[in-house]
């Protein structure tokens, strides 16, 4: 008999460990109430995430500007949280995982992909560890602090067509004047891999 954990990430809770039911899911499954996000994991997904870097831990979801966790452009998707994505990446039928997070010495976006009938981690994006408390950010004029960009699932219209972007909104002052063009990175898999291309501004 197999027990699976999952993992509670709410706005006051980092990451609590605990058993929640006898039957395993076979992929990563992502459940919304409110601002509270459980993400429950697979062993498969839970081992791939271990031998790949047990230090890693994802962002909670107030280490997100409230423009990210309120806004427009967080849909209220079961599959979706601000720092995390349930999605078919590789095309095999399985839902794989994209997680934004850190080992606490560097940020890291990640991919922990199914391979037959186990999952494997692919680093996406590797840049500086920094407290995001410290980031300040304005959206009309609005000062907020935490990353200031969304993990957005990217509508498939072709097999070219990127799995999710990376995207930063325009932000701007009191009087409307823009303080950055914003962007997006898109991310396809291809070959077994992440390949990622940035686009025009939002």
């Amino acid at each position: 008999m197999r027990v699976y954990i999952s993992v509670l990430i709410a706005l006051s809770v980092s990451l609590v460990f605990y058993p929640v039911s006898l039957a395993e899911p076979l992929g990563p499954v992502m459940s919304r109430k409110g601002e509270v996000y459980e993400l429950k994991l697979p062993a498969t997904v839970k081992k791939a995430l271990a031998n790949f870097n047990p230090r890693f831990h994802p962002w909670k979801a107030t280490d997100y500007a409230a423009e990210v966790r309120h806004g427009g452009h967080q849909e209220k998707l079961k599959n979706r949280a601000p720092f995390a994505l349930v999605v078919d990446a590789n095309g095999d039928g399985k839902d794989d995982l994209i997680l934004d997070g850190h080992d606490h010495q560097k940020s890291l976006l990640i991919g922990v992909v199914s391979k037959g009938s186990r999952y494997e981690v692919l680093i996406l994006r590797e840049s500086e560890l920094v407290d995001p408390q410290t980031l300040e950010c304005q959206f009309g004029g609005n000062k907020q602090w935490g990353f200031a960009y969304y993990l957005w699932l990217a509508e498939k219209k072709s097999p070219d067509s990127p799995i999710f972007r990376l995207a930063w909104p325009q932000q701007s002052n009191a009087a409307g004047e823009l303080l950055n063009d914003g962007g997006t990175v898109g991310y396809y898999f291809k070959e077994g891999r992440f390949e990622a291309e940035e686009s025009p501004p939002l």
